[in-house]
């Protein structure tokens, strides 16, 4: 099952255990029971469950709303990705792109670029030593 799935599940659960308790207090008149408070008359319960339902359904509707957002924006990058072996590019219908280009464009993350220990050893390793002991007295990992 997918994540946002269970978040769902567990949202309506949540939701719908509200209702449950809203209903249940209005109906039996919990308050009553438990703190020995005066009964509370029907008319005065019948307009309080009234104004909960109506919180109810708003509060329902602003949460399924930011939900949906929110699943929209994780299905963007959920699911398989093609992307070369060698290269790293990623192919967007029949394009290849940069995997960085291919982020950014799909996602509100930016890249910063910079050499690993491996590579700054391959690529330059008659200078390495001095360039990763630099890096550690900077604080660069």
């Amino acid at each position: 099952m997918k994540r946002h799935n269970r978040i769902a599940i567990v949202f309506g659960a949540i939701l719908s255990s509200f209702l449950l308790l809203t209903m249940m207090n209005e109906v039996l008149d919990i308050p009553h029971y438990l703190f020995g408070d005066a009964p509370t008359s029907l008319e005065q319960r019948k307009g309080e469950v009234i104004l909960e339902i109506i919180i109810y359904l708003v509060v329902v509707f602003v949460s399924f709303w930011s939900f949906k957002r929110l699943q929209n924006r994780i299905n963007i990058l959920e699911g398989l990705l093609p992307i070369c072996s060698s290269c790293k590019k990623i192919r967007q219908d029949q394009e290849w792109v940069a995997l960085e280009e291919y982020i950014r464009s799909h996602s509100l993350a930016d890249f910063t670029h910079g050499l690993c220990p491996e590579c700054i050893r391959e690529l330059y390793p008659e200078h390495a030593d001095e360039i990763l002991s630099n890096m550690k007295v900077q604080g660069v990992r």
